[in-house]
């Protein structure tokens, strides 16, 4: 039995049995005002919260190292339990008033519960994976499940429920501590109104209870059955999603880590050891990435095959009849098929042979009817092995590809490239708490470059958005609940401006760059939101039938905002001031990320229940499916697009994955951030003027507690209207004002 000591400030250990010849031993001492501990009885680990210090710790009940694993973003946690199964840990916040959880190595931090007052006691209900708290202010018990979703308050009673303390489960019978009441009630979960008695009675301040059972501790897999942890680290689980990697070795606080033994690899940063055979295997398994840096790629030519023993032959060597690989992959069946010839006599393609397939390289050309020499083509209609980044012309009897205004053609005459001097940029939010920007170039290739600036901040961060005339930066903070804004520069100098509070859950921002309105979701209150960035002034543009709204984006030229519902697993879009309702797309699972082609007047989304991207126009007609059941896309997050190369955060990877937006079944690049590998990555967007080009503004004169909202464009003689900020009262009505615009769809650089 494991008890906490806020006076000797240290947690001790006794027999179980109450053995009277048993003493009190001290697992750990100097832990501050230690409200709450939680055994990992799977990884004999022992955790537990420190009120004073802000922090949540762990210490090895084997070597007794300490690690301090949650130092940040913590005002007065106190209850804590966990599920070792699932690698996770949850735990009340009491100073911020909410319930948080993180993986069981500090890892992949998520708010579930917020807008309490006094959360205490938390427990979890294994057979039902659900989680039960009290608040002891506004006296009630609720229950969600681990992602916060669900969330019921199942009793809420003076009663019975005065000052609740702590709080278990056992069967279907919840037990609570209640300081007034001096007792212990219980109450059946299904029924608590009905069956709520006090249990035992008289007691003085009852701090904490447990339900003694093997039923409350059950069997599951020991990741760290087999670790190769050094004797001054601690082994920690991580959550069980991911399929690599499933612990990591923290060095104890204030202690010297040797180098990792034998048949394993020491992260650069000392912070964990992972199997030899996660090195350069395309997925980072380091916080900091360094398991994938100075990888050696395939050395084997385009005239020589590669056996999988990574060694290579002459191409001429293949399917001779002899095991010139030594492991017999160069004579494998499904290498010899008559299909994969490439290598004898180059398939017998005029051009090119890929993957046993002739192909015409040059622009212009496709394959002839004999399948293998090529033959120019005269009608966009033809254009089918090669794709106009904007769009095709034909009229001279020469196919050409054209650009619209802002673009010219690349020197590949099929790739549109923006006319501005700039280099855009990639701005990723990685592991929740810092912003970096990598230089990203034309948009024509896959290529990444080296993090030219990266800023650290507190939270948990997720969506990001700019205002490139204004010089801006936005981000949401789903820990902190406010939506941040900052120099676009990220000036060191520079501390970010809380400019909207009370955001809840907000994981898509999205900025109208002519009315100089930032419009922004709210999963939880299921609503979309806007506010303007002179008055501040916030409305409510969507708030009914939406169940989980995601990302989001805009469009100021045609007055129509775009959103993804993973709730109800569809992609929306509606006008800017929240009129002519219209589903793009239904019959998804998880849509998350979303973005805007201008010049194409296209719209791309992932789906990362399915693994999959498909695009189509603004009315949902010309649906593709660009990838699905690819290797290289493992539960896609936010998206972006700059050029022809998509963009978008992954966290099956780890990584920044880039695919060209024409072919993308053959140009995948996997990216992962170098120096500091984050855990997790969110949100990304590209930053080029290109991508916030000049349209008209559409919006007139409102009163002062109103937000002016531009409606769609031609249909109805008032270009805006006027909306009421929420919870204000506002009878101003707007005066007629009607702008026509022109998007210049085929507009050429002259």
């Amino acid at each position: 039995m494991y008890l906490s000591d806020i006076l000797r400030n240290s947690i001790f250990r006794i027999s179980l049995d109450f053995d009277d010849k048993s003493e009190a031993e001290v697992i750990i001492s100097n832990t501050g005002t230690c409200d709450s501990i939680a055994t990992d009885w799977i990884h004999n680990n022992l955790y537990y919260t420190d009120v004073e210090n802000d922090i949540i710790g762990v210490v090895d009940l084997d070597s007794l190292n300490k690690v301090t694993l949650i130092d940040e973003g913590l005002s007065e946690p106190r209850a804590i339990v966990l599920h070792p199964e699932i690698g996770y840990m949850f735990w009340t916040d009491w100073g911020n008033g909410k319930i948080e959880k993180a993986g069981l190595d500090g890892s992949f931090r998520q708010t579930i519960a917020s807008n309490l007052t006094w959360p205490n006691g938390l427990t979890i209900d294994f057979p039902t994976s659900t989680l039960y708290w009290i608040d002891a202010k506004l006296k009630f018990i609720q229950v969600s499940d681990f992602d916060g979703d669900n969330v019921q308050t199942i009793f809420s009673s003076q009663d019975f429920i005065s000052h609740p303390f702590a709080i278990t489960i056992f069967g279907n019978v919840l037990y609570w501590t209640d300081w007034t009441l001096e007792s212990v009630v219980t109450a059946d979960k299904l029924d608590p109104s009905a069956t709520a008695t006090q249990f035992i009675t008289n007691l003085n301040r009852v701090m904490d209870l447990k339900i003694v059972h093997p039923l409350r501790q059950p069997d599951f897999e020991n990741v760290c059955l087999d670790n190769t942890c050094d004797e001054n680290s601690v082994c920690l689980p991580r959550p069980n999603f991911l399929s690599v990697g499933r612990f990591i070795c923290r060095c104890k606080d204030d202690g010297e880590c040797p180098r990792c033994p034998d048949g394993s690899f020491e992260c650069s940063n000392n912070s964990s050891c992972i199997s030899d055979d996660l090195k350069c295997d395309g997925s980072a398994d380091c916080d900091d990435g360094s398991d994938e840096s100075n990888c050696v790629p395939p050395t084997c030519s385009m005239t020589e095959f590669t056996c999988e023993t990574g060694s290579c032959i002459a191409a001429a060597l293949m399917c001779d009849g002899n095991d010139d690989c030594s492991d017999g992959s160069d004579e494998f069946e499904e290498i010899c098929s008559e299909r994969v010839m490439c290598y004898v006599n180059n398939g017998g393609c005029e051009d090119l042979c890929i993957d046993s397939l002739c192909q015409c390289s040059s622009f212009g050309y496709k394959l002839a009817e004999d399948g293998t020499s090529c033959v120019q083509i005269t009608s966009c209609e033809e254009l089918v092995s090669e794709f106009c980044s904007h769009w095709c012309e034909d009229s001279s009897g020469v196919v050409e590809c054209a650009c619209s205004v802002g673009y010219h053609l690349a020197k590949n005459m099929h790739s549109c490239v923006a006319t501005s001097d700039l280099n855009a940029k990639l701005l990723v939010i990685e592991n929740h708490i810092s912003i970096a920007s990598y230089p990203i170039f034309d948009g024509t290739e896959d290529i990444i470059g080296v993090a030219e600036n990266r800023k650290k901040f507190n939270g948990t961060m997720m969506a990001i958005d700019y205002d490139m005339e204004n010089r801006f930066l936005f981000w949401s903070d789903v820990t902190q609940e406010t939506i941040f804004r900052l120099p676009l520069d990220l000036s060191e100098d520079t501390e970010p401006e809380a400019l909207l509070t009370n955001a809840s859950d907000c994981e898509g921002i999205a900025l109208d760059w002519i009315h100089n309105n930032l419009y922004y979701t709210e999963t939880k209150r299921q609503v979309i939101k806007a506010v303007n960035l002179d008055s501040l002034q916030v409305v409510s543009v969507v708030y009914e039938n939406l169940e989980k709204p995601r990302d989001i984006v805009v469009h100021p030229g045609i007055g129509y905002i775009f959103w993804t519902d993973w709730g109800s697993g569809v992609v929306e879009k509606a006008g800017m001031d929240g009129s002519h309702r219209h589903i793009i797309v239904e019959n998804l699972t998880w849509p998350n990320g979303l973005t805007i082609d201008f010049p194409t007047f296209t719209l791309y989304w992932n789906d990362a229940g399915q693994d999959m991207i498909q695009s189509s126009d603004f009315n949902g007609g010309n649906l593709v499916t660009l990838l699905s059941e690819s290797p290289i896309i493992s539960h896609p997050y936010s998206l972006t697009i700059f050029g022809d190369q998509l963009y978008w955060t992954d966290w099956g990877h780890n990584s920044v994955i880039t695919v060209n937006k024409l072919h993308p079944t053959m140009s995948a690049s996997m990216n992962a951030p170098i120096g500091e590998q984050p855990a997790v990555l969110t949100g990304i967007t590209a930053v080029h003027p290109i991508r916030q080009q000049k349209y008209d503004n559409q919006c007139g004169t409102c009163s002062e507690n109103a937000v002016c909202l531009p409606r769609p464009v031609g249909v109805s003689s008032n270009s805006f209207i006027c909306k009421c900020s929420d919870g204000e009262d506002c009878d101003q009505e707007p005066k007629k004002h009607w702008i026509w615009t022109w998007l210049g769809w085929k507009g050429k650089e002259q």
